[in-house]
């Protein structure tokens, strides 16, 4: 009897716990790390320690010193590189040369690309992450940094905002959202660090080593003994560092694969149109999805939605799953349906050079058949909508049950969102997008239920230096909005306002959370 297909939630469960493993092997490794240098440090010191056995030697001074001085290098060169990358997404989109995309922006793609991303956001109950795109970039990929949900960027090429169907590039937000809610940002920070940490033992070899043979050179008749134990101890930290650094990369990547799996996984759950993802994932197969233009490719390649650079060790190295396996994880047999559709809106010599050629030189093929996938999946969202959306006069769900939502997407939080943001009105929106709008709507969200004689009162109170005061013209048209929509507009309205909060200085910040307590001390 053929054993059924787990579900997206028993996959989910099941890469979780996969991941939770592989984090212990990659502590393990530095555990043995760790024991190695012992190892070394106990051959040079064995005669002053009495030829103690080895786990009585770790007990010794000699011992406690070495295996400390090893954790405290790896935690010094993990912080460092901790400390680079948790200072903000943003660092990173500007490091490979990313073009943040306003908020107001009125090219069509990015427009679309920014309905999508506000659309997930309202419906998991998370900030609206900054989007970045990179306009050289003609492969088809995305990542999201940042080392919180609250300071999370998405960033995306630009072969993905011309390439991908509405629907296939809202499966490629719906992996990269489910980066975000699941902590796969932070899990990278961490991994990272480890390996900086453990390269750093590495280096240090390097250095005793060519210490100890420059010095040797030099004054080979003085001490000739101790400076070939120098330079023998830094070829043993040396080799024992990057076989470390290799076997952390190995471990690194097995953690990046089964969390892509994961992102897959929860695209679906969250688009509820795996044809969307697979239909992204099968054009990056025909077309690729490197990262041409850009020095950052090789680090960046376990953040992306693809391979972003091509790798040595490939099949031990890969950061992702196969595309031809994650298509089958996703649905099985969808990786057959696409390719008959191929084939399909293809001449057959075309579609056998489709097939035939490497992923970065099937330029053209699958351009063809891109009207047939897209059009399938739009059928597919749109059945899904039809079933699942409310009735027109249902009123829209509460926003205090939003905060028990946070991270979680379904049918009804999409055609909540999708709904909601069809209700606000333009002028309402592009004010949002703009620093002095989102003030404005913190202060509106709070005065909003007032008189208009305690609405005056309590404004003309707060801080009126530059942006920071109260503006009558655009609460003006703020108000109607947020008395129409009431509760349902706080959580949405402080989400689409989330970038445009971010780009205060901190002086800026500090100020409006002053202004917002006294709003609040005054209710």
């Amino acid at each position: 009897m053929a054993t059924p297909n787990p579900g997206f939630f028993e996959r989910q469960a099941h890469a979780r716990r996969n991941t939770g493993l592989l984090v212990v092997l990659f502590l393990t490794a530095v555990t043995l790390i760790t024991l190695a240098v012992c190892l070394v440090g106990y051959t040079v010191t064995r005669s002053e320690s009495s030829n103690l056995p080895f786990h009585y030697w770790l007990l010794s001074s000699h011992g406690l010193i070495t295996s400390g001085g090893v954790i405290a290098l790896i935690g010094i060169g993990s912080l460092i590189r901790w400390a680079a990358l948790a200072g903000g997404g943003s660092k990173v989109a500007e490091m490979v040369g990313a073009r943040p995309i306003e908020p107001d922006t009125r090219d069509p793609e990015e427009r679309t690309l920014r309905n999508i991303v506000e659309e997930m956001a309202i419906a998991s109950g998370v900030p609206v992450p900054s989007l970045y795109v990179m306009d050289n970039e003609t492969g088809i990929n995305a990542f999201v940094a940042g080392y919180t949900p609250g300071e999370a960027v998405m960033v995306v090429t630009h072969g993905a905002l011309t390439q991908l169907s509405r629907d296939e590039l809202q499966g490629v937000v719906g992996h990269e959202f489910s980066h975000i809610l699941n902590g796969d940002m932070r899990i990278n920070v961490r991994l990272i660090a480890l390996l900086a940490g453990i390269l750093m033992i590495g280096q240090i070899g390097h250095f005793l080593l060519r210490a100890g043979f420059y010095s040797g050179g030099r004054h080979r008749s003085r001490d000739g003994r101790a400076q070939a134990a120098i330079g023998l101890v830094g070829l043993a930290l040396m080799v024992i560092g990057y076989v470390g650094v290799f076997f952390g990369r190995l471990i690194q990547s097995a953690v990046s694969r089964q969390r892509e799996m994961l992102a897959d996984a929860s695209a679906v759950q969250f688009t509820r149109n795996p044809e969307g993802i697979g239909g992204a994932l099968f054009k990056i197969g025909v077309k690729g999805g490197y990262l041409d233009t850009t020095s950052h490719a090789s680090d960046m390649n376990h953040m992306c939605f693809t391979e972003s650079a091509r790798m040595k060790f490939a099949s031990l190295l890969a950061s992702h799953p196969p595309i031809d396996e994650r298509i089958q994880a996703i649905q099985p047999g969808l990786m057959a349906r696409l390719k008959s559709r191929l084939r399909d809106t293809q001449p057959a010599h075309a579609t056998r050079a489709a097939t035939s050629q490497p992923s970065a030189t099937r330029g053209g093929a699958i351009s063809a058949s891109s009207g047939a996938i897209s059009a399938s999946s739009e059928a597919i969202s749109a059945f899904s909508e039809a079933v699942s959306a409310p009735s027109r006069g249902t009123r829209a769900t509460p926003a205090a049950s939003v905060s028990a939502r946070v991270g979680k997407v379904s049918d009804q939080t999409e055609a909540y969102a999708t709904r909601l943001l069809a209700d606000l009105p333009a002028t309402f929106r592009t004010l949002l997008y703009t620093r002095a709008g989102a003030i404005q709507l913190c202060y509106g969200l709070l005065v909003h239920e007032t008189t208009d004689a305690e609405r005056h009162t309590r404004l003309a109170g707060l801080n009126q230096h530059g942006l920071l005061g109260a503006n009558p013209e655009l609460l003006d048209k703020l108000l109607p909005t947020i008395d129409r929509l009431g509760a349902d507009i706080r959580f949405p309205a402080l989400e689409l306002a989330m970038p445009a909060l971010r780009k205060l200085d901190p002086d800026e910040r500090a100020s409006l959370l002053d202004n917002v307590r006294l709003l609040i001390h005054a209710d």
